[in-house]
């Protein structure tokens, strides 16, 4: 996969205090990703605005047994379920949208796997969106890599005889997606402003998308799935001078296999430094993967 985004600090949770002790200004929720930051920033507000504040206060107005419940769950030492989070609610006096927002930041955050963090990431109305604009970038970077063929359409505006047109987009990838889908892609290129269409003439751009660089963002992994299932169609219905493929096992050591990964990198960088844009001949679009897959248990 060619990148087309930049290593720059894409945030899944907000790391820094958004609470200014000058102000004394209660913290506003929906500027925030991770829920334990927004209860620790906003108990330190309750204590600063009044000394004797307390969890017991808290629990007492979340009306629940445990006195020490808010520092544990802002400690990680606990997570909130259904009913807490109602009773957190309470607590928090939140109404109406702060409420659903706060329930729905707990699901994404306690979501353990890919497709739950998506589903309640989904739930985030747009006036949070316009308030969190890491949501809207959360948001833009799942949609653009939750298919192989939305990256593939970017590059295909570098062929000389490209076409903003569902159906020539359809032709060109083999009709192995929809028109609707070619449709729907177009349309959510030109809103990243990833391409351009101006008087019938379409061009891609240089924008970026941005990705926390320590960790896979969550949408990837669908990428890489969508893009897998491309691939067995091609090893079932596609001559093999389409593609390239091969394989090799290897019992190797703790350390070679951080070197194997490193190597892997190196090569698919020059990859992109040698064939990314010094071709003025485009003619095809293609996808180069490389994967390595540890298949042993780690050592008990």
């Amino acid at each position: 996969m060619r990148q087309v985004f930049s290593y720059f600090a894409f945030m899944n949770t907000v790391t820094e205090s958004n609470l200014n002790p000058d102000s004394l200004q209660a913290p506003e929720l929906a500027k925030y990703l991770d829920y334990r930051k927004f209860l620790s920033d906003w108990y330190q507000y309750k204590k600063a605005t009044s000394a004797s504040y307390s969890g017991a206060k808290f629990a007492k107005k979340a009306n629940i047994k445990s006195h020490s419940l808010l520092g544990m769950v802002i400690r990680g030492e606990r997570n909130l379920t259904y009913k807490t989070i109602q009773s957190f609610i309470a607590g928090l006096d939140l109404k109406r949208e702060n409420a659903k927002y706060f329930e729905n930041l707990v699901l994404y955050n306690q979501a353990e796997t890919h497709d739950e963090k998506i589903k309640y990431l989904s739930l985030f109305k747009s006036a949070q969106i316009t308030a969190n604009p890491f949501i809207r970038e959360i948001k833009d970077v799942s949609l653009y890599f939750s298919t192989w063929y939305v990256v593939a359409i970017r590059e295909l505006a570098l062929l000389p005889d490209f076409k903003a047109d569902p159906e020539w987009i359809c032709r060109k990838l083999k009709r192995c997606i929809t028109r609707e889908q070619a449709e729907q892609s177009l349309d959510l290129l030109k809103r990243l402003d990833l391409i351009r269409v101006t008087a019938g003439t379409c061009t891609r751009t240089e924008g970026t998308l941005q990705l926390q660089p320590d960790k896979p963002h969550l949408s990837l992994r669908e990428f890489y799935k969508s893009f897998f299932k491309r691939m067995i169609h091609a090893v079932d219905h596609e001559p093999m001078e389409e593609r390239e493929m091969g394989s090799v096992t290897l019992a190797v050591s703790t350390e070679e296999m951080a070197l194997i990964k490193i190597k892997m990198r190196e090569a698919m960088d020059a990859i992109i430094q040698t064939f990314g844009n010094h071709s003025e001949d485009k003619r095809h679009v293609i996808m180069v993967q490389m994967q390595a897959l540890q298949l042993t248990n780690q050592d008990q």
